[in-house]
């Protein structure tokens, strides 16, 4: 292959293929409200304003022969104790679409709805998520993606 070539495919191919399922932009005060309410009554857990949310949101799988990504991601229990310190300025919430009922206590179902129609009506397979400043900024990426990099991000938003 002649080195035009292979120079034209360096610059029209993407850096980052996840980068289409990428999306930044603001959520309204009504919305946050509505999302913090939501998983609130999803949790029974009472939710700091002032932190950070982070949500992995979850579809049913077409079908598990050797386990799901779901499987992947709530086992990860070094990512997961990231948001159980106490200094932890960020709060986690596993959650899977409604009907979809996940065997590990700590993921929740989103039994209205709400958290579907409102973050996560463009889903993909194989998780999702997204984050949630305090003033609404949200970064949120759809389909596979490297947990490992959520605290790291939290950090530069």
């Amino acid at each position: 292959m002649n080195l035009k070539i292979i120079l034209l495919l360096i610059f029209i191919w993407p850096k980052n293929l996840s980068a289409q399922y990428e999306m930044k932009g603001t959520l309204s005060n009504n919305e946050r409200n509505t999302v913090i309410s939501e998983l609130s009554k999803l949790s029974n857990t009472e939710i700091d304003t002032l932190k950070t949310i982070v949500i992995n949101f979850y579809l049913s799988p077409d079908e598990n022969p050797n386990g799901t990504c779901i499987d992947h991601y709530t086992s990860d229990w070094k990512y997961i104790k990231f948001f159980k310190k106490k200094k932890s300025k960020a709060m986690q919430f596993f959650i899977t679409e409604k009907n979809y009922h996940y065997k590990k206590p700590f993921v929740k179902e989103d039994t209205n709805n709400v958290i579907k129609n409102l973050l996560f009506t463009d889903a993909k397979q194989c998780g999702n998520y997204i984050i949630i400043k305090p003033d609404g900024k949200f970064l949120k990426r759809l389909s596979e993606y490297r947990q490992f990099d959520i605290p790291d991000i939290i950090k530069k938003m």
